[in-house]
Formats: C-alpha cells, structure tokens, sequence
C-alpha cells in the first residue's frame, strides 16, 4: 500500500489475510469487524497502524510484525463487549443497497499471536483479552496443541516475556503479572525443563501463582498456621515445659488435662497451635516441647515453611500494588 489504507468501519466477512503486507503509509481499521481471523502476519508498518475499537471474531494474528523507527501500533478498546454481542453488517446486494441482514460476532476475548514480534513500538490500551484460569492467554499458547502451528513452548515463554515489558512500561501491572504467570507456565510445561526444576515452579505455582496471587499466598500461610502444624504437632508428640499435677505429654491419642470428649481435642488443637506460634515466632522459653525426634523434625520444617510462605505473601503483595 503505498498511500494511506483505509479500511474503517469495514466489514471482513471471510478470512482477511494481509499477511506480509507492506504499509507504507497510515493503516487504519478504526471500528473494522472480522467475522473470522485477521491475519497480518509478516507485515510492515512504516507509520500507524489503527485497529481502535475493532472486533476479531477468531485470532488477530500479529507473528512477525515489523514496525518502522516512525510507525506505531495502536490496540485500542479491541473486542469490548457491546451488550454481550457486536452486530455487524453483511456486504452490500447485487442492487448496491447494503443489506439489513446482521451478523452477530461473539463478544470473547481478544485472541492474539504475537510469536517473534518486538513489542517496542505496541500500544495496548483497554483490550478485552481472551482469559483462561483466570489469566490472561495469548493465541501463541493456544496453538501448542496444533501440530500445524511451529509454536514450541520457549518461543511462546518469549512472547510472553516481551509482553511483560510492554505492560510494565505502561505501568499495567495488573496485566503484567497475569503475563508473569503465562510465561512461568512455558517453563513448567516446557518438556526441555529438568524434572526438579518443573518440581520447584510446580510448588511456586501452588503456593502463590508464580507470586503473583497474594490471596491464595495468604490463604496457604492461615492452612498452615491453624491447621496444618497445629494438628501434626499432637500427632508427632508434644509435652509441656514444666511437670504439673496433670498428664505433661500432649497427643491426639492420649487424654491429657482430665479432659473428655470434644474438651479434649479442643484442648489439643490448643495446645498444638500455641506450639506452633511459638515455633514461627522463635520463643526462648516455649510452653511446649517437642516429645521426640519427629517433633523436633517438624519443627525445623515449619521453621522453613512458614517464613517462606510469609515471604510469598508479601511479595505477591507489593507486586501487585505497586506503582
């Protein structure tokens, strides 16, 4: 195109491919629908390219885009829902009237490749992207259950990863992260990854999505501290600092403290879950003690567990406030 190619408001009813197209001038599809893919792979733009509040009805396909040193691309409000649904009109007739037929394109997320596309000079701004698992999820991702697609889980890592630099020079850091998950989740699935190291980001995963959900971090660190150690510490064996006229050994399977019943496993409960305040807290002279060796054991693994998950917490939370 070597002047201006201006395609606004215009409905693509089939498959829309300018694939290693070259715009030398402005591109514009400002409110343009595409029933189906729009695929520019390959192409280069050498000034704007405009795809504001535009609708992609299956994938925008933007592999191996190429951007001049004055052009820019502008993602602009793509695929907002409008009433759950957008409406757009069928080409004209044979009489030259358009026609009153409509065509209803699904209101889904923006589906996007972006394999080996710098993202320096990309502009995203209000895009509903498609989500799965509650992440933002790019069309790359998708394409590693098709044989056809020459897609491998480090070049999708990659994309991912440029992604996050974009978002981040933005300061959309809410995008960001969701972007931080994606490419955490190449290298976990990535087959070429050791076995421990997929252990280890399978456990990250778990335990705060990669650092990034400070709610399920939080929600790990309370199972551990008023259900986890609170039980095993009894199960292991637990005794109590000074001898007193009551049993001085704590466990699940013996009464201690004349207590019958449910008294006697909430008095249990209690004392397991001080013994654990008192360990994450490194008390010098505990109310309980470790009965053997397994509790001792378990001690010393809550001694890790519970300041890591702590550490987990607070980086998923300063991450995800940050400005």
């Amino acid at each position: 195109f070597i002047q201006d190619a201006d395609f606004s408001r215009t409905t693509f009813t089939q498959y829309a491919k300018f694939s290693w197209a070259t715009f030398t001038q402005g591109a514009y599809f400002h409110e343009a629908t595409f029933i189906q893919t729009a695929d520019f792979s390959g192409a280069t733009f050498n000034k704007k390219f405009d795809f504001r509040e535009t609708t992609v009805g299956k994938v925008l396909d933007l592999r191996m885009v190429s951007v001049a040193a004055e052009g820019e691309v502008i993602l602009h409000r793509v695929n907002q829902p409008d009433d759950g649904q957008t409406t757009a009109p069928q080409a004209q007739g044979s009489d030259g009237q358009a026609s009153q037929t409509t065509k209803n394109v699904p209101a889904q997320g923006l589906r996007l490749r972006l394999r080996t596309t710098l993202l320096d000079r990309f502009r995203f701004e209000d895009i509903h992207w498609y989500q799965k698992g509650g992440r933002l999820v790019l069309q790359d991702e998708l394409d590693l259950k098709d044989k056809n697609q020459a897609a491998t889980h480090e070049l999708v890592a990659d994309a991912y990863r440029r992604l996050v630099n974009n978002f981040e020079r933005a300061r959309q850091y809410e995008w960001a992260e969701q972007a931080v998950v994606g490419e955490m989740e190449m290298r976990r699935l990535n087959p070429a990854t050791p076995r421990l190291t997929r252990f280890f980001l399978g456990a990250y995963k778990s335990l705060s999505l990669y650092g990034s959900s400070f709610g399920r971090a939080l929600s790990w660190l309370v199972v551990f501290l008023l259900l986890l150690f609170p039980s095993l510490f009894p199960a292991a064996g637990l005794q109590m600092r000074e001898p007193s006229s009551v049993q001085t050994r704590v466990s699940w399977w013996e009464p201690w403290g004349g207590h019958t019943g449910l008294r006697r496993y909430g008095s249990t409960y209690l004392a397991g879950l001080v013994a654990t305040l008192e360990t994450a807290t490194l008390q010098r002279d505990p109310g309980y003690r470790p009965a053997n060796d397994w509790t001792r054991l378990l001690a010393a693994v809550e001694l890790v567990a519970i300041p890591g998950q702590l550490t987990l917490f607070l980086l998923a939370l300063r991450r995800r406030f940050r400005r």
